[in-house]
């Protein structure tokens, strides 16, 4: 797969005329995914993003071509080269990517503190990767732990509706975690979590429902929502469902 790659990387760059069977190699890749196949036609997408990201400096590019590298290939180096340039072109999702990669251990040391400062860059180009922020706050990952500033992060994450931050901020507001308790803005945000398709929050709005936190008391709306978090798959979502319905 490595060379497959190289060879698109080099044609693609007009580095070299390619000899006949690394051409023959292109073909079949690029037949296989007219196919439908999923590997050459992600292949192929890494390639010309890759050389757009090193030749052209597209800072989008860089980011799609770490994307690849991790989520396609699991070729964590290459996507370590692409998110660290397309980071000092100041793309977000590259950042992003970065403190993924360090966070992790993925083709360097595992470092917390890069982590937290790839995602305080990320953050500041996109609220989207704000989170990621409230995470390392939430958790105290290199930074003292700060439920208020982990809210905050998480809040902003949820203003672009990214539905894990959004069950963060319900679940503080439920448990007074860097706020004081407030069960309808837990319910609000649970909510707001579960129409993004947080199953876990569902089941949250759920209970909030049941047991009359933060609104009016239904047991039909408390199955209801039960059974949105069963219909995504979470099994205690599917238990409670089952309990309300004797």
């Amino acid at each position: 797969m490595y060379k497959m790659i190289l060879v698109l990387f080099l044609v693609a760059s007009g580095i070299f005329a390619s000899e006949q069977n690394d051409m023959d190699w292109i073909k079949q890749i690029y037949n296989k995914c007219l196919k439908g196949d999923k590997k050459s036609c992600e292949t192929i997408d890494l390639t010309i993003n890759a050389v757009a990201c090193t030749n052209d400096n597209n800072a989008t590019a860089c980011g799609i071509a770490a994307n690849i590298s991790i989520k396609s290939f699991k070729n964590y180096k290459l996507a370590f080269e692409n998110a660290k340039k397309g980071c000092d072109l100041k793309d977000a999702y590259s950042c992003y990517s970065m403190g993924y990669l360090y966070q992790n251990g993925k083709s360097v040391r595992q470092d917390y503190k890069k982590a937290f400062n790839y995602y305080k860059k990320a953050c500041e180009f996109d609220d989207i990767y704000c989170g990621y922020l409230g995470y390392m706050y939430y958790n105290g990952k290199s930074v003292r732990q700060d439920y208020k500033k982990a809210l905050k992060y998480y809040k902003k994450g949820c203003k672009v509706n990214y539905s894990f931050d959004c069950g963060m901020v319900g679940f503080m507001y439920y448990h007074g975690e860097g706020t004081k308790r407030n069960y309808k803005k837990s319910f609000d945000y649970n909510k707001k979590a579960c129409e993004l398709g947080n199953a876990d929050s569902c089941a949250k709005t759920g209970s909030l429902y049941e047991y009359g936190q933060g609104v009016r008391q239904s047991k039909y709306n408390a199955k209801e929502y039960y059974g949105k978090a069963c219909d995504l798959g979470y099994q205690r979502g599917c238990d409670a469902y089952a309990r309300l319905n004797k």
